[in-house]
């Protein structure tokens, strides 16, 4: 997948998961299928310039939104705040069990 398809497909995939829907509610939005949403979103089907505007509109942004490199970034971000608060719990957790705090 090159650099441009997983900016695309990184960036719907974040969208629509910030807007809430599933596949089947963006396509059902844009007006393609959902079974082509999942291709777009794995990086395994390229939409065409119009379909890329039926997504956008679907999910209330621009079109170049869904190409913005920056967003990229949104994923990890999204990781490593996982793997962060993960940490702080087990640190609390390892400070209470060791100290006898009651």
């Amino acid at each position: 997948m090159d650099q441009l398809q997983k900016c695309l497909s990184n960036n719907m995939k974040w969208y629509r998961k910030k807007n809430g829907l599933t596949q089947e509610k963006l396509a059902e939005r844009a007006g393609i299928t959902a079974n082509y949403i999942a291709l777009i979103e794995t990086g395994k089907s390229f939409p065409s310039l119009t379909t890329v505007n039926k997504i956008a509109e679907a999910l209330n942004i621009t079109n170049i939104e869904l190409f913005n490199s920056k967003s990229l970034n949104y994923p990890k971000k999204e990781k490593f705040t996982k793997f962060l608060l993960e940490r702080i719990k087990e640190t609390v957790i390892d400070v209470f069990e060791n100290n006898d705090i009651d």
